[in-house]
């Protein structure tokens, strides 16, 4: 007799598939002899019982601890052997905008976590020293202008502002940062190596950004495009 079984790691944080994970491992031997109840108390699944039953667990975000650790060094050498030769470094999870096309809040949750810069740029170091890679792309939901700004400080801060480049996503209308206006930003990451930014423009009209819910306007996107 084989059993066969699948099972769907729901999450509430696309990283929540590792340890999840690793606790169906924990149970292996329960699963395999059929007593399905175990699986009740592990967050984040969707499977059926016994009965036919299908089962969703509760539903877990992992820590901004957790997800730091486990969303960096993801890179091993034979990833960078074809025409990627550069590295993503996920530098923000989840959001609390609430943009009616978006999925981002309900697979990541709705609490943005931020990697600090320090850590964003020992992992940039990190992929420099053991795979070469001096290109990086900042992904995750957004990258508000502050912890832009702070990690080209830390850059500038190593004497490492013209060692790597860098592009990141942004909206046009996000967090205050310490500088005197949207040019000076501008101008301070640059200067620190970001070489390109994303906008999500979506609409150049007001009323159809106001029906996406995108709690920003035309002339906010307008004027960072500019200052960029």
């Amino acid at each position: 007799f084989e059993l066969t079984m699948t099972v769907l790691l729901t999450g509430a944080d696309g990283y929540l598939g590792w340890p999840t994970a690793l606790r169906l491992a924990d149970r292996l031997d329960e699963i395999k002899d059929g007593r399905l109840e175990c699986l009740r108390n592990i967050p984040n699944l969707c499977f059926k019982d016994e009965s036919g039953e299908t089962v969703l667990t509760d539903r877990q975000r992992m820590s901004p601890e957790e997800w730091v650790e486990q969303s960096s060094g993801t890179y091993q050498d034979d990833d960078f052997n074809g025409l990627l030769q550069h590295a993503f470094i996920e530098t923000s999870r989840g959001c609390s905008n609430k943009c009616r096309f978006c999925s981002q809040p309900l697979i990541s949750g709705s609490e943005r976590y931020l990697k600090p810069a320090n850590k964003v740029v020992d992992e940039m170091l990190e992929l420099n020293r053991e795979l070469g890679i001096n290109k990086f792309e900042f992904v995750g939901s957004s990258t508000p202008p502050s912890q832009a700004e702070q990690i080209a400080e830390e850059l500038y801060s190593r004497n490492l502002q013209d060692a790597f480049r860098w592009v990141l996503f942004m909206r046009g209308r996000d967090d205050k940062v310490a500088v005197d206006s949207t040019t000076d930003f501008m101008t301070k990451v640059k200067g620190a190596g970001c070489s390109a930014i994303f906008f999500g423009v979506e609409a150049a009209d007001n009323q159809t950004l106001q029906k996406m819910n995108k709690n920003e306007s035309v002339e906010d996107i307008r004027d960072a495009m500019i200052a960029s």
